[in-house]
Parts: structure tokens; sequence; C-alpha cells
């Protein structure tokens, strides 16, 4: 009877952290197994097939058609969206410039790209927040990302990065394997039994798009992997921990100066938290795209990545229980 129950918190356990666990094998053998599989991480078309894939199955269940008060209220998630999109970029340059240009590079493409599409609305939700915000200022962050991540990498990072072509290549991909599938996604929807499918299956297709997610990382992890093996250089170890220590420390400021400033400007709570979160938080899997196809390496994301989860929920907590009394938000999605 001991060993079935044993059995079964062993079996509970791995559903729960299925990703995170499988994310450390799979960044294990994808870097320590480089050599094997560097031809995969050579093909051009399959990392952005995947990712055009992923962003559709996303996005396919998220219906953004019950945002019209929020719209027709739009300061708090503009407010988000300008912090999200231009303050946190701001904010890690002179950190991303102390750990020297490989750790600084994955920094700043990091905070380049845009707010995560599921996360920021649960944690707004979880802390008491308005989730429609987040939802919003997810949508415009994706929607602009195809011009304002190349040009955040484009101005904040040195040597060839910055180049023309660069730049234009990587608005390039983004606006045609991002927005795009984003853009379909919502007129696939606009076919009520494509909507009611997708909506009954959204934690089957969020499964199969953690599978996408993690196929970028593994291809990332090959690309880590042949950078430590090179042999005329030394893997900045301590410039990754200092840097995806300022990460961290960077999110939480912007987090609770988003959250004050629109105290400031008179917004209510549940708009106060949502824009602090919406505001902060970045996704994996835009991120990741971005790094692997410009050779960046991949592991100050994964790493911040991680722990954002982690800590984000301990201040979602701790919101939620030190909110004032308040109604509850009509119509919620």
């Amino acid at each position: 009877m001991l060993q079935k129950r044993t059995i079964q918190l062993k079996v509970g356990f791995f559903k729960k952290q299925w990703f995170l666990l499988t994310l450390a094998v799979v960044l294990a053998v994808g870097m320590g197994f480089a050599p094997a599989f560097e031809a995969l991480q050579q093909i051009r078309w399959l990392k952005w097939t995947v990712v055009s894939i992923t962003m559709f199955l996303i996005v396919w269940p998220f219906s953004f058609g019950k945002l019209t008060e929020t719209l027709l209220k739009p300061q708090a998630a503009l407010l988000a969206t300008v912090i999200n999109s231009v303050v946190m970029p701001l904010a890690v340059w002179p950190f991303a410039l102390l750990v020297g240009n490989e750790i600084g590079a994955g920094m700043v493409v990091a905070f380049a790209a845009p707010c995560t599409v599921v996360s920021a609305a649960v944690w707004t939700r979880r802390a008491g927040g308005d989730d429609r915000i987040a939802i919003l200022v997810t949508l415009i962050t994706n929607l602009i990302c195809f011009l304002n991540a190349p040009f955040w990498i484009w101005l904040l990072t040195g040597s060839e990065q910055n180049s023309v072509d660069r730049f234009s290549g990587t608005a390039t991909k983004l606006l045609m394997f991002v927005v795009l599938p984003i853009v379909v996604a919502q007129v696939v929807r606009l076919n009520l039994k494509s909507a009611n499918w997708a909506t009954s299956q959204k934690k089957q297709l969020g499964i199969v798009s953690q599978i996408g997610l993690l196929f970028i990382v593994f291809l990332g992890s090959i690309q880590s992997g042949m950078r430590i093996r090179d042999a005329d250089s030394n893997f900045p170890v301590v410039e990754l921990v200092a840097g995806v220590a300022c990460l961290l420390l960077v999110h939480l400021l912007v987090l609770y100066f988003g959250k004050w400033i629109a105290g400031v400007l008179k917004m209510t709570h549940e708009e106060q938290v949502a824009v602090g979160f919406a505001g902060s938080q970045k996704t994996l899997m835009v991120g990741l795209s971005i790094a692997v196809s410009l050779q960046v390496t991949i592991l100050p994301l994964l790493a911040f990545h991680s722990l954002q989860l982690v800590i984000d929920t301990l201040i979602a907590d701790r919101m939620v229980n030190e909110q004032p009394p308040r109604r509850e938000i009509a119509n919620r999605l």
C-alpha cells in the first residue's frame, strides 16, 4: 500500500513538473552530444517552422475578442506596453555592458522579446489583477515584436549583430513566423467549430506548444554545446551567473516600478497588478528563436525564465494576500 502511494506521488510529481524535468534532459543531451546533432541545428528552415507552428498553437485557444472594455480604457495596457517594450531593454543595457559581449547579447535578446502570451495573464489573475490588461499587452507586444525586438538588438549590441542585414532579416522572420501565425490563429477562430474545438483542447494544445518550445531549446543547447567546446576560448561561467542575477534584479525592479507608477497615475489595484506583471514578463519562445537565429547563447534566457516563474509565483501569492477589499472584475476572460 505504501509502495503504491509512493509510486502515485512520483507520477503526480512528474505530471506537474514534466516540463522542467524534460527541459533539464534536453539541455543535457543537446550540450553533451552537440557534435552529433550539429547538422540538425544548421537546418535554417527547421527552427522557424517549429516556431510558427508553436505560436499558432499557443494563440489558437485564446480569444482576443472580449477586450472591448479594456480597449475603451487602454491607459493601463499602453503603460505596460511601453514598460515592456522600451523600459526593460534600456534598463538591462548597462548590466549587459558589464558582463561582456557574449552573455550581454543574450541578456539584451531576453529583454527585447515581447511579453509572454500565457504566463502574464495567469500570474496577473493569480495576484488579483485584471488579466484582460495582461492579455492585451501580450497581443500588442507580440504584434510589434518584428520591429521592436530587432531594433533594440541592433541598437544595444555591438559587433556584427547590429548590421542592417541582421536587422531586416530578423524583422522579416519575426513578422512571418511570429506575427503572422498569431493573426492566422485568430482568423481561424472566426469559424465557430474551430474556436470551440481549440478552446476545449486548450490543455492538450498547450502541451504540444511546450514540446515545440523544448525543440527550440534543444537547437539552442546544441549551439551552446559547440560554443563551450571551442578550444580557443573559455565559456564565461562567472559572467553567466552575474548576467542572470542582473536579469532577475531588473525584472523585479521593473515589476514593482510598473505597479508603483500605475498607482501614482491613480489606476485601480487590479490595473496596478496587471501593469506590474505584464510590463515585466518576457516570453521565452520568441527570445529563444532570436537567440538561435543570431547565434547568441541561450543560457541566460533559459536560466532567467525558469527563475522568473518561481519568483513571480511567490510575488503573486503575496500580492493577493495583501490586496485591499475590492469588487470582482466582471466578464473576465
